[in-house]
């Protein structure tokens, strides 16, 4: 979504279209290896955060690029903060209302993610680590099921 807003004013200023390609799965590493392999002609660029970048291959041995060095940065877009959403369904308002049913309840309540070694994974596994919980994480291949599920009350928790 943020791509496809900047596409247009990108490509002015660049003098060139600029064509936006959706590539889902693996938490952002099967289009962070497609630009990985690209020609380094400067025409494809990889919209990407610190998931795939800096944290994925330390949870994923498949990922075979380094995000450190195998990517030139080109400029920041912007920040995004991460929150965590529950379920209408879930009957959870808040999140210390969570915190104790997770802690009273191990186990019994599961948080979506947009896949294996994102940040959302991170976060949601650091939230346990600190709160002492066992929420259980559940990947998804990215961030658009996620949010439906969570709306629908297929899954409690997700970090957004």
């Amino acid at each position: 979504m943020i791509a496809r807003t900047i596409a247009e004013p990108l490509g002015k200023r660049l003098g060139t279209p600029v064509v936006i390609e959706n590539i889902s799965g693996a938490g952002g590493t099967i289009a962070g290896q497609k630009v990985v392999n690209a020609a380094a002609d400067g025409y494809t660029l990889f919209m990407a955060s610190g998931s795939e970048v800096s944290i994925a291959r330390l949870f994923n041995p498949a990922v075979k690029y380094n995000g450190e060095t195998d990517f030139t940065p080109v400029g920041l877009v912007g920040d995004v903060p991460l929150v965590l959403v529950a379920s209408p369904k879930s009957g959870l308002k808040t999140a210390p209302d969570a915190l104790l049913k997770a802690q009273r309840q191990p186990g019994a309540l599961s948080y979506a993610s947009s896949g294996i070694g994102t940040v959302l994974h991170v976060a949601g596994e650091l939230l346990n680590q600190k709160a002492g919980t066992q929420i259980t994480h559940v990947p998804y291949r990215g961030a658009a099921q996620m949010a439906v599920d969570v709306a629908g009350g297929n899954i409690e928790l997700a970090f957004s």
